[in-house]
């Protein structure tokens, strides 16, 4: 295992794609900053955390013979660690709020943001991008934030949750591929947010509209059920999830 530690950078995803351009890294390392100046979630989205109360970091995983149409796996494999790591620190109610939002009870805890690197059809390597709030306890303007610190009621070391996240992680993307998909689809699924009960969704100019998470496609699409429309499947930003 390879880490970089910085007091300070605009992204540790940028960051690692430009140590990337400059020099041949090695699987698995990674990058932790203390703050991010520029940090980002999901695309359009930031990602705001204290100095040093937080764990924000990138992972670089290589692959061999990951097929491009399988993205989704990674998102599945890297939510099912994380959430395993935060079931091991006794952090309540963890979920997975679709596509890969980490949810304790109601409120948001950790963030991750996967951006691949395609060779022909496959994935030749993936950064993968984490913010998961530690010890934060002020979250001005973002009622739905909160921190493990919150939710169980004390403090974290930071350093022995990023030993532990790192190693659920490598773990877990040793070889992603030879899992059977639909052993990690079923398990994703027993931790999606919401799953079979009622929620409140919208849709692009679609009204708000009622509707039950049944699960997720083989690429990572969500499927709903609808009233008198049966189950309709939505891609990432295709629809948005209300509560």
């Amino acid at each position: 295992m390879y880490r970089i530690k910085l007091s300070a950078t605009d992204s540790t995803n940028a960051h690692l794609k430009r140590l990337m351009q400059e020099r041949d890294l090695p699987d698995g390392t990674l990058v932790a900053a203390a703050v991010q100046t520029r940090g980002r979630g999901q695309p359009g989205a930031g990602w705001i955390s204290e100095r040093d109360k937080n764990l924000t970091f990138s992972l670089l995983k290589l692959f061999q013979a990951l097929p491009a149409r399988e993205h989704f796996r990674l998102n599945m494999c890297v939510s099912l660690a994380i959430a395993q790591v935060l079931d091991a620190l006794e952090i309540p109610e963890i979920t997975v709020k679709w596509p890969n939002d980490i949810l304790s009870g109601r409120f948001k805890v950790c963030g991750i943001l996967i951006e691949n690197s395609l060779q022909g059809d496959r994935i030749a390597h993936s950064i993968i991008g984490i913010g998961l709030n530690v010890n934060q306890t002020t979250f001005p303007g973002l009622p739905s934030a909160s921190s493990l610190c919150l939710r169980a009621g004390k403090p974290f070391d930071t350093g022995d949750v990023l030993d532990a996240l790192e190693g659920k992680l490598l773990e877990s993307l040793r070889d992603p591929a030879s899992r059977p998909l639909e052993s990690i689809r079923r398990q994703y699924e027993s931790r999606l947010f919401l799953k079979d009960q009622p929620g409140i969704f919208s849709s692009g100019a679609e009204r708000e509209f009622e509707g039950i998470i049944r699960g997720v496609g083989p690429q990572g699409r969500l499927r709903v059920e609808r009233r008198g429309l049966g189950i309709r499947t939505y891609d990432f930003r295709e629809i948005r999830m209300h509560y």
